[in-house]
């Protein structure tokens, strides 16, 4: 009979159970061999068993068990995650309102702050502030490991007020 034994390589997360209780004993040449069920841990992934030690080729979650003993091999790997930031300012750098800031997002998916991008006009303190510009920033995209942050710059609105007399004009 023969050993089937687990491992796992690089850092391995706290809370992962140990590889080796998922090792089995006693298997007979030519037994099929469920692969064990992969290990999962909050905030990381799994690579999957590989085998590392033993001529088996793994199909569809199985292998015959060859003439020797067989390792497998899996390893995890931390989940990134990042946010996308909009700021709001105006052409002096003041901030103008509140961030909009996402959830945390997996590095690689996509992130969506297009709502943001309805922000036209802001009031502070009774003045009114246009948007002029974002650098042509990406409101929608795949979120990288740094994150994304969008300045949209906002200026004064100002007006132009013209008086007009009705009637004689005075002198002077």
């Amino acid at each position: 009979t023969y050993k089937v034994n687990y491992e796992y390589t690089g850092e391995v997360p706290a809370g992962a159970p140990a590889a080796s209780s998922f090792n089995q004993s006693g298997v007979e040449a030519g037994t099929s061999v469920e692969l064990a069920e992969e290990p999962s841990v909050e905030g990381y992934d799994f690579s999957g068993w590989t085998v590392v030690e033993g001529e088996a080729t793994v199909e569809d979650g199985s292998f015959t068990m060859p003439t020797e003993n067989v390792t497998l091999q899996g390893s995890f790997t931390k989940i990134k995650k990042a946010t996308a930031v909009v700021h709001y300012v105006d052409e002096d750098g003041n901030k103008l309102q509140d961030d909009t800031v996402s959830d945390e997002i997996r590095v690689g998916n996509t992130y969506d702050v297009s709502e943001a991008e309805a922000v036209e006009e802001i009031t502070v303190n009774g003045k009114t502030y246009e948007f002029v510009s974002d650098g042509d920033a990406a409101y929608t995209g795949t979120m990288s490991e740094n994150g994304v942050e969008i300045t949209r710059v906002y200026k004064l609105k100002t007006y132009k007020v013209n008086y007009e007399y009705t009637g004689e004009v005075p002198a002077g």
